[in-house]
């Protein structure tokens, strides 16, 4: 069945764990329970996280999804395109694209590419990233497909062609785009000079071809074959002010990798993802958690670079080797009013429910509870 086909038809959800504690032993065909969850699943599933997210607790007045929630107080985060484009891909995933926030999540972005208002954030002036603009335009595309609403695949459209013209032009994707300007006061770090987490953008790129654009599925071959040929977990690509690896960032540079390989059905880049996920696993905490930074030192844990983690180890077939991971992921989450809720940072005096890092840990969680099959459009 063609990509755009598979994408129009929602597959079918990983049940919450509370569904499961109420369902019988012996379920009918219509609840679709397979047998691996029922045994299996412990609290909080993969539903429970997507409850919370499209429960409205992020949603703007303007539409516009938070980056995060402070659970004490309520306070939201500035409105973030970026994660709004996450968010449009995590509506795709749960099949929860009827829902408001969803559907308002969708306007608010469509109406800014509309006009030309692409800024990545109120604090960085009119600075462009260009992985944000990618994660936008996946987001935009999935959504509108899945939806029916070409506005919405106009947009992601639109959003994505910046970014082909761009590698067109100048031979590589830069991290910024060269027409919006530099951020005010950015230090150089991985965000604001590094290419390699870039990788990631292949696939609105991927998906702009498979709505039938021209010269999408080039630039993103030329994407994989830049970045790829200069990977390493010491890259200056990947550092942040200080001179440290960032894991969260070399994590999006091998969901990259992973996209390019599963959407072009070949092992082309398994070493350096395998060789990639041992090294990174040799740097999980006592806790079981993850930390932002390679270092040897003691660290907080980073809970959505705990997630990328488990979700790659799934997607590689060892999940094994992430097991003590997978359990303290559950252990972080806390349950909200509607669903669950995994924080930023477990050990800050200050919960922050996390936006992004809850939709990663929902998709790894359903990876681990369900069968670890995804498609490479289906990667948040």
């Amino acid at each position: 069945m063609p990509v755009l086909e598979r994408l129009r038809v929602p597959s079918v959800p990983v049940p919450s764990s509370a569904a499961v504690q109420a369902a019988p032993l012996v379920a009918g065909p219509e609840l679709h329970l397979r047998p691996a969850v029922l045994t299996s699943l412990s609290r909080p599933s993969s539903a429970d996280l997507y409850e919370w997210l499209f429960s409205g607790a992020l949603a703007h007045p303007s539409g516009g999804v938070a980056g995060w929630r402070e659970r004490r107080t309520g306070r939201l985060s500035d409105e973030y395109p970026e994660i709004s484009g996450y968010f449009l891909s995590a509506a795709v995933v749960a099949d929860a694209t009827d829902s408001a926030a969803a559907i308002r999540a969708a306007d608010w972005l469509c109406a800014r590419i509309e006009a030309n208002a692409s800024a990545s954030r109120r604090v960085d002036g009119s600075a462009i990233y260009n992985f944000d603009q990618g994660i936008i335009a996946a987001g935009l595309i999935k959504y509108g497909v899945r939806a029916d609403n070409a506005r919405a695949v106009e947009a992601g459209i639109r959003a994505a062609s910046r970014l082909r013209d761009q590698v067109n032009d100048l031979g590589h994707l830069p991290t910024l785009d060269p027409s919006a300007g530099a951020p005010h006061g950015r230090p150089a770090t991985w965000s604001t000079v590094g290419r390699l987490h870039l990788a990631k953008t292949v696939q609105c790129l991927l998906l702009a071809a498979e709505v039938g654009v021209a010269g999408m599925r080039e630039a993103a071959g030329r994407i994989i074959d830049d970045l790829s040929g200069t990977f390493s977990l010491s890259s200056d690509g990947l550092r942040n002010e200080t001179g440290q690896v960032n894991l969260h960032a070399t994590c999006y540079a091998l969901e990259g990798f992973w996209i390019w390989d599963a959407a072009n059905r070949t092992t082309g880049l398994h070493e350096i993802l395998h060789a990639a996920l041992g090294e990174l696993v040799s740097y999980r905490l006592p806790s079981g958690g993850f930390p932002r930074l390679a270092v040897s030192t003691a660290s907080r844990e980073q809970s959505d670079v705990h997630s990328q983690v488990i979700r790659l180890a799934a997607l590689l077939g060892r999940a094994s080797s992430v097991q003590p991971s997978i359990e303290r992921l559950r252990q972080v989450a806390s349950s909200a009013q509607s669903g669950w809720s995994v924080p930023y940072e477990p050990q800050s005096p200050e919960v922050h429910e996390n936006a992004w890092v809850t939709m990663f840990a929902a998709q790894a969680l359903a990876l681990v509870d369900g069968p670890p099959d995804l498609e490479w459009w289906e990667l948040i």
